[in-house]
Parts: C-alpha cells; sequence; structure tokens
C-alpha cells in the first residue's frame, strides 16, 4: 500500500514536472539584483509567487503534454512521460491540470495580486506555442527565451520594483542561447527528416544546425559582454563596492556557456534545465559567481 501511494506521488510530480519549477526562481532576479533580499515583506510575497506560478505553470505542460500526446508517444524519452506511457488517464491529467489552475488563482487572491491578467497572459502564450508557435522555425527559439524573461518581469511587477534595463537585455541574450541549445539538442536527437516532421518541427539538421549553433554562440558571447559592460556602468557602481569583481562573472559564465554547448553534440542536451539540475560544474560555476558578487557588494 505505501509503494502504491509512494508510485502515485511519483508520477504525480513528474506529471506536473516539479524539477522545472527551478525556472521560476527568476521570479526572485529583481528582489536580489535590486538589494532588495532583506526585505521580508517582498521576500514573503515572493515566495507565494513562486508557488501559484509554479503551480500555473504546471498546468501547462500538463496542457503541452495533452496537445503533443499522440507524438510524444513516438519520442524516444517523452513516451515515457506519465501521459503518453498511459500510467495517468487523460481524464486524471485534464481534473489535474484544472484544480492547478484554481489553486494558483486562490494563492494569488490570498495575496491580493492584481495582476491577474499577467497569469492569464502566460497561460494562453504557453497554449499557442504548443499549437502553433513551435512549428515555426527559429521564431519557437525566441518565445521560449520570452517564457524565462516574462518570469522576471512577473517578479518585478508584484514587488513594484523597475525592471533593469542591464538585466532585461542579459537575460534576452542568455536564455536565447539557452532557448538555441534546447533546439540543438532536439535536432541531434532527430538527425533523419522525416523524424523531424514526425515530431511537428520544420527543421533540417543539415540546413539549420549550424546556424542553431551560431546564434547560440553569438547570443551567449553577448550576454556575457553585457555583464562586462554593466560592470562599468553608473548602475552598478549605485549597488556595489567595486563593481570591477563583476568582470570576473562575466568570464565564469562564458566557460561555463562555451562547456554546455561543447556537450549539447556528445550529451544530447534535449532539456538545459534537466542538464543544469544533474551538472555539479554548474554549481561550483554559480556558486562563485554568488560569491564573487557578494564580495564586489562588500568590498
Amino acid at each position: 500500500m505505501r509503494d502504491s501511494k509512494k508510485y502515485i506521488i511519483i508520477l504525480f510530480l513528474k506529471l506536473i514536472r516539479i524539477n522545472q519549477w527551478s525556472k521560476n526562481i527568476l521570479l526572485f532576479f529583481p528582489l536580489i539584483f535590486s538589494h532588495q533580499f532583506a526585505n521580508q515583506e517582498n521576500l514573503f510575497l515572493n515566495c507565494i509567487m513562486f508557488i501559484a506560478f509554479s503551480l500555473c505553470a504546471s498546468a501547462t505542460y500538463i496542457v503541452n503534454d495533452i496537445i503533443d500526446l499522440e507524438v510524444d508517444k513516438k519520442h524516444p524519452y517523452k513516451k515515457l512521460r506519465p501521459l503518453a506511457s498511459n500510467r495517468i488517464k487523460l481524464s486524471q491529467a485534464i481534473m489535474i491540470l484544472i484544480s492547478l489552475i484554481i489553486l494558483s488563482l486562490m494563492i494569488l487572491s490570498f495575496i491580493k495580486f492584481n495582476g491577474i491578467i499577467l497569469i492569464i497572459f502566460y497561460i494562453l502564450s504557453s497554449f499557442l506555442y504548443s499549437k502553433f508557435l513551435k512549428k515555426i522555425i527559429y521564431i519557437d527559439c525566441i518565445v521560449l527565451s520570452f517564457f524565462y524573461i516574462y518570469r522576471i518581469y512577473i517578479g518585478s511587477y508584484i514587488l513594484k520594483i523597475d525592471l533593469s534595463l542591464w538585466l532585461l537585455s542579459f537575460s534576452c541574450m542568455f536564455f536565447l542561447s539557452l532557448a538555441f541549445l534546447k533546439r540543438y539538442g532536439e535536432l541531434y536527437l532527430h538527425k533523419n527528416l522525416s523524424q523531424l516532421k514526425n515530431y511537428r518541427r520544420q527543421y533540417n539538421f543539415n540546413k539549420d544546425i549550424n546556424l542553431i549553433r551560431l546564434f547560440g554562440y553569438l547570443s551567449g558571447i553577448m550576454s556575457c559582454l553585457i555583464l562586462i559592460f554593466y560592470s562599468q556602468s553608473e548602475s552598478s557602481k549605485l549597488l556595489y563596492g567595486n563593481s570591477n569583481f563583476i568582470i570576473f562573472t562575466g568570464l565564469i559564465l562564458f566557460t561555463w556557456l562555451l562547456r554546455i554547448w561543447n556537450k549539447a553534440k556528445n550529451e544530447n542536451i534535449n532539456d538545459p534545465i534537466e542538464f543544469v539540475i544533474r551538472d555539479i560544474f554548474t554549481y561550483f560555476c554559480f556558486g562563485l559567481i554568488a560569491i564573487i558578487l557578494l564580495f564586489a557588494k562588500l568590498y
């Protein structure tokens, strides 16, 4: 009986893609990079928003799984998902996604969040992406990066923190690079053109693989350069005692991006988030970046 309950819980967590909740840490970025993390009221609001938005995002993942159900059954990895493998019935999945949306809206009403329209827009955008936009080459990568940036915007909206142009510019380039990385890994997984068509992509391996890699590298390099330029800006000098240390964070990030892109071909990185969660070197790099930023603040 205990094993049966454990199995059901694991299936549920896989269905809502609990591992993807790590993306929603981006909601905290405006709080962190405006150096207001000591504000307990804002921190509480951010935590509540994190839970509500994560539930909402999980609902959109289920919608995506429902739309791609027949296609996912043919996918070498996605066929193991609870819905595609028929371990969770379609009717059960629909009930769960409705419950997640209702629970998310209830939590938002508790904190008197007046940006419900932002959540509705996210749900609609996710649906449009799953149904239509993911089929349009290159546009799909831009939309994917938009979803990351939109999380940062919601974090700034709920706390009434002005979104820094530096943070916005860096995020656009950095997450665009990760979006291209996701497609790059997927192309290697589906080298055969017929496989790509079966998976509702319009990409051609021979034609697009080098362009995707080029765009991914360029956007990644741009994000590192923006970080380095930021270190010499007046904005950084207002927040950090010695902003010159931020230059080192750009170099560390560049090293990390080179490594993850080099690994993409050999290890079939179909989902950068899942790779990052498992990768010890990633924790080392971003831990080092956090220490450098703290040192730059206190120096």
